[in-house]
């Protein structure tokens, strides 16, 4: 599985990459049966990432609930998979380009592509310690205030326990990671400019949201430009 992806596109930060995984880490599961049909699962993904290797893609821990038959496919840990994290995305209109009479809408975009193969975790402790990272992290960005009381696991200790048997846990060692940034890195630094303006002026969270990410990728090519380098 591959996406059609020009070099101008191709986003090389390792760094980068992760920062979108982790912010919009509820992300498509998708894998390919011998039988050729496809499985999917959303759901929310946990990245871990050794930082005394900075070359490390990273790994990805997850679970499904056990009537989802989709973890049997990783049952035998020779299944290939990919997960796709999409991150902010936004309608391009040709109104905000310096000549619009001589430009077509378009849709921008970042996303990222993990590859790997999923193995399967049923031990009861292992399973806990997914949720409780989950927890953890979800429950951080949903009370920043770190005064507010946020829930832990313990809270629901009963509970957490029952349903520990009825999911399975899932862990990616990431063999290959692909980020595709579409963000008119190809249009000249007016459009660029121009479309950036548009976004936020929109008044839409999420035009506001990818604006933000849009910038950060085309200032690099500012910068290469004012230094002289190729873009």
């Amino acid at each position: 599985m591959s996406i059609y992806c020009p070099n101008y596109y191709k986003q090389p930060s390792l760094a980068i990459l992760h920062r979108l995984m982790k912010q919009f880490n509820f992300a498509m599961l998708l894998s390919v049966g011998a039988d050729g049909v496809p499985s999917i699962s959303h759901i929310p993904f946990t990245l871990k990432v050794n930082p005394e290797d900075p070359e490390h893609k990273g790994k990805l821990v997850a679970h499904v609930a056990k009537a989802n038959q989709h973890w049997k496919a990783f049952e035998d840990g020779n299944q290939k998979a990919m997960v796709i994290f999409q991150g902010p995305h936004a309608y391009i209109s040709p109104m905000w380009y310096e000549n619009p009479p001589n430009k077509v809408p378009t849709w921008d975009y970042c996303v990222v592509h993990a590859h790997g193969t999923p193995k399967t975790v049923h031990d009861k402790e292992a399973k806990k310690e997914i949720l409780t990272e989950l927890v953890a992290n979800s429950e951080g960005a949903a009370h920043p205030n770190p005064d507010e009381q946020r829930w832990s696991m313990e809270f629901g200790e009963k509970s957490v326990n029952v349903q520990l048997s009825a999911i399975v846990g899932l862990e990616i060692e990431i063999d290959e990671l692909v980020g595709k940034w579409k963000a008119n890195q190809n249009h000249p630094i007016g459009n660029q400019k121009g479309c950036i303006a548009g976004l936020r002026a929109t008044g839409n969270v999420g035009d506001a949201q990818f604006a933000d990410w849009m910038e950060e990728t085309c200032q690099q090519l500012w910068e290469k430009k004012e230094e002289g380098g190729s873009a």
